[in-house]
């Protein structure tokens, strides 16, 4: 038996939009599947609420013992060390198989 294909999911929060989920397929940016989480308070979505969005959009995790991987990181931080008074960006990312892989 073949492994099941597996994907990478992220979740962030993007200024003006809320939280994003999308799953990072072949093929063209403009075409991952997504849900957006609109949220008053900037909180990221419970783990069920991603579980759910995932489900929504064909995808579960590929291990469900597995943790979703936070980082947070700093715009410009590529070019420049980061500081302590920098805003930070959270992120959040688990890997993922279709709905219908064995």
């Amino acid at each position: 038996m073949t492994e099941p294909t597996t994907y990478r999911a992220q979740i962030t929060l993007r200024p003006g939009v809320g939280w994003v989920l999308f799953v990072m397929v072949p093929g063209r940016v403009a075409d991952w599947p997504t849900q957006d989480f609109l949220t008053i308070d900037g909180r990221p979505p419970t783990i069920a609420d991603r579980s759910r969005a995932l489900e929504s959009l064909g995808y579960r995790l590929a291990d469900p013992a597995a943790a979703w991987e936070w980082v947070e990181t700093q715009d410009g931080a590529e070019c420049a060390p980061q500081t302590g008074d920098a805003p930070v960006n959270l992120s959040a990312a688990v890997t993922v198989v279709a709905t219908d892989a064995p």
